[in-house]
């Protein structure tokens, strides 16, 4: 379980369902809800694909402006970590609710569970490298975008929440 996470650039001549073209990956574990929040916080209108304890299976098309606001986001926590509280960290996103039934399955389950599910608060170094991982993931985007815009006008981002 976890949250697999795959950019794709799609272009007329791309076929519609083809997965053969992936330009960036990003991976979340089921309950890293650091990371979790992290991600979808900062990508904006992602938040209705995060299933909980991993991606809903949606496909869902970005501009390279929503991109780009996911960077200048990045940017900003990585200069202001403590921001992140008030504004990420504390709300939740996506099907809470889920993740809850799955954690309580898990530890019914598995007593001794507590590895899995790390419900301690992640130390600002850790923070900062879930933000340095999200953006290497939105620059990876941008790169790719970038190079196959200039020979093709019809390339669009998609990014797959698996």
């Amino acid at each position: 379980m976890g949250h697999d996470i795959s950019a794709y650039i799609k272009t007329k001549s791309t076929p519609k369902d083809s997965f053969d073209n992936e330009v960036a990956y990003f991976r979340i574990g089921a309950f890293n809800t650091t990371r979790q929040r992290l991600f979808y916080g900062t990508l904006r209108g992602s938040d209705v694909a995060n299933g909980g304890v991993s991606g809903n299976g949606s496909r869902l098309e970005f501009t390279r402006g929503d991109i780009e606001n996911a960077i200048s986001a990045c940017k900003y926590y990585l200069d202001d970590t403590s921001s992140l509280q008030d504004t990420i960290l504390d709300n939740p996103i996506g099907d809470e609710s889920t993740k809850e039934m799955f954690i309580s399955m898990f530890q019914e389950l598995l007593p001794n569970s507590g590895s899995i599910v790390d419900e301690s608060k992640p130390t600002t170094e850790e923070i900062r490298e879930h933000i340095a991982d999200v953006w290497k993931f939105h620059e990876d985007i941008l790169s790719e975008y970038d190079f196959i815009r200039s020979m093709d006008d019809s390339a669009q981002i998609q990014i797959y929440f698996g």
